[in-house]
């Protein structure tokens, strides 16, 4: 059987039916974010983000191997995401970008870096 909701904020009511309901070969993962731009009036993804909070984050291998293993197929970057949200001020929030598919190469953005970061992703 996979492990419990950790974070204790997130809804579990599927998760949980899935955990009990399932045998433990049936196994799941969500995906955080699909970050896609449209073409022709259709969804194109340019790109999979895992996120989890700063410092707080663990991401398993299991869940990096089905990222990037999706992205793949896809042909498009997948990133995991530790995002630090200061909601007295946004100037200061803070995003540690790990690119999984080439290298685990790690950047740490501000606020207005990573807005222009995901609008800058792959345009189609």
């Amino acid at each position: 059987m996979t492990t419990g909701e950790t974070t204790g904020e997130r809804p579990t009511d599927y998760s949980t039916w899935h955990r009990n309901e399932l045998p433990g070969y049936c196994t799941a993962q969500d995906i955080d974010w699909v970050e896609y731009r449209i073409k022709d009036e259709k969804p194109i993804p340019v790109a999979i983000i895992e996120t989890g909070r700063w410092n707080r984050s663990k991401f398993k291998d299991f869940q990096v191997q089905i990222a990037k293993t999706i992205a793949e197929k896809l042909e498009i970057p997948v990133y995991f995401v530790e995002y630090f949200i200061d909601e007295e001020n946004y100037y200061n929030n803070r995003f540690k970008v790990i690119k999984l598919n080439n290298g685990n190469k790690e950047i740490v953005l501000r606020n207005e870096e990573y807005k222009e970061f995901l609008k800058n992703l792959k345009k189609v």
